[in-house]
Formats: C-alpha cells, structure tokens, sequence
C-alpha cells in the first residue's frame, strides 16, 4: 500500500484497498482470538466459526481488490480516465499524450526518404537471408551426399 499510494494510475493505484484488507484482517484476528478463549470446551463450533471467517475474509479480500476494477471497466470501457487528473501536472502528463507531428513539407520528405531507404535495406537483407539458406541447404545436402558415400563404402 505504502508503494502504490502515489501512483498516477487510477487502476493500479490499490492503496485505500489494501488497507481496508488489513483493517477487516485485524477485526477478523481480534474475533477469532476472543472466540477462540469462549469456545475452548466447543472444539467443532469454533472450527466452524474459524472456517466462516476464512470464508468471509477471502471473498472480501477479493472483492476489495477487483470489484471496484470492474466497475471502472464497466463505466469506461476505453480508458478514457484511467488516469487521475487531480494528481496530474503540466510536467507530469500521462504517458499516451505525445507531442504533434509536425506536418511541414520538409519533415515529410524527410520521413518518405528514411522509409525509401529503409524498404531497400530490408530488401537487401532479404535477399541476403535467402542466400544464407539456400547455402544452408546446398551445404546440408553435400555432407548427407558424403553420408551416404561413406555408408555405401564402409569406413575407411
């Protein structure tokens, strides 16, 4: 909880959660305790209390953590608050917000000639990968052919 108390992210930020858990699990330990010392005769009725406020403790624990996940994906299916705006800052913009691209005509043909060059290099190592395995297979096929001439021989 400690660590997550500062994070930007709505959905990942569990700290109020997390203490709500250890809050229940104290009161659930303190119940247990003082029933414990009640029921020391009634060995089968503090088993069945022992074991109802496991029960009830998990599906707490549980529902604590992802129910209120749920409903924030429910209620915004796309994202769109994921992140909390109270704790954002000019300097501290939420990661998917970039700077525009710049739309003049010299940083375009810039960008059409890095990709001009880029589809060529990308050709060449194509071309120089299907020499490799070609290699590969010729080179395959004349230790197999040394095999079998060996074979066909005996040792030498």
């Amino acid at each position: 909880a400690f660590h997550t108390r500062k994070v930007k992210i709505k959905a990942l930020n569990d700290s109020k959660e997390i203490a709500a858990i250890i809050y229940i699990n104290s009161i659930m330990l303190a119940i247990l305790a003082v029933t414990e010392f009640a029921l020391q005769e009634y060995h089968d009725v503090y088993a069945a209390v022992f074991g109802l406020a496991l029960l009830i403790e998990a599906t707490l624990f549980l529902g604590l953590i992802f129910v209120p996940k749920m409903v924030s994906l429910y209620f915004d299916p796309n994202g769109e608050k994921l992140f909390d705006s109270s704790k954002l800052t000019s300097n501290n913009k939420p990661p998917f917000q970039t700077q525009p691209i710049p739309r003049d005509p010299i940083s375009i043909n810039i960008g059409q000639e890095n990709v001009a060059s880029l589809k060529a290099r990308i050709q060449e190592l194509e071309s120089e990968l299907s020499l490799k395995k070609l290699a590969a297979i010729t080179s395959d096929s004349e230790q197999s052919d040394e095999i079998n001439i060996v074979v066909e021989n005996g040792l030498p």
